[in-house]
């Protein structure tokens, strides 16, 4: 068995009901379905996804090593904060990832690569068109994904989808406090980092992946301020 698919601490070591647990509520997580905070109650979710508490406490455990949800000593599981500190952490680490993988593997890239980005930028714009602002979140992730993935490297792979999995969730409570969300899950800035890439301009592209990062962590540092990340507030927009 590849042994990607099985590391030890990584989500595609679960079983088939650890990790369709792990699957669904990690969404329920990033979608806000399961606001910051609040808590989580094995025996009701349990009986929702209709299974034991055994494989749902490995996919606790599993969101816990992930940064989703939080064990509070005396009183169980409750799901991560997000703060702007945290955010600031997170995008240290993707700044450091993709950066590494333009320079790595942007001499490599080949008229299908850029042709794949251009698709998903494409797909981007349609979604959008029909307010469909989760598939075009999707899609945003498969684009950053997209050049990391080409690196072939599975752990690199596996630390940049987490941390794309936080930004997803920080995107959607953005976009909840925002009178037009697609100011938060579109930028423009894609089409001239696509651009950037067909010219093999590597300098161009790292600043555009700093600019995109500069803003994310203003865009935080603006939402903590305003009391966006508080749960009472998400909880109360459902």
């Amino acid at each position: 068995m590849d042994d990607s698919n099985r590391r030890t601490g990584s989500a595609g070591s679960l079983a088939s009901l650890e990790l369709l647990a792990y699957e669904r509520i990690k969404e329920s997580i990033i979608t806000l379905a399961f606001p910051p905070q609040s808590p989580i109650v094995e025996v009701q979710l349990a009986e929702r996804l209709g299974i034991s508490k055994t494989p749902l406490r490995a996919a606790l455990m599993q969101l816990e090593r992930e940064g989703l949800v939080e064990s509070v000593p005396y009183k169980g599981s409750r799901v991560a904060p997000i703060t702007a500190k945290q955010i600031a952490q997170l995008y240290q680490l993707r700044e450091a990832i993709e950066v590494y993988a333009v320079r790595t593997g942007l001499p490599l890239f080949t008229d299908s690569d850029f042709e794949v980005l251009e698709q998903i930028l494409k797909q981007q714009e349609q979604v959008v068109s029909i307010q469909d602002y989760e598939a075009a979140n999707v899609l945003d992730r498969q684009f950053h994904r997209y050049p990391v993935e080409r690196l072939e490297n599975p752990y690199i792979t596996e630390l940049f989808g987490n941390i794309l999995d936080h930004r997803r969730r920080l995107r959607h409570v953005l976009a909840r406090a925002s009178a037009d969300p697609s100011v938060v899950i579109v930028s423009p800035n894609h089409w001239l980092r696509l651009a950037a890439f067909r010219a093999r301009d590597t300098d161009a592209v790292v600043r555009n992946i700093m600019e995109a990062i500069q803003h994310g962590r203003r865009a935080a540092d603006a939402a903590e301020k305003a009391g966006v990340f508080e749960s009472s507030q998400l909880a109360g927009s459902r």
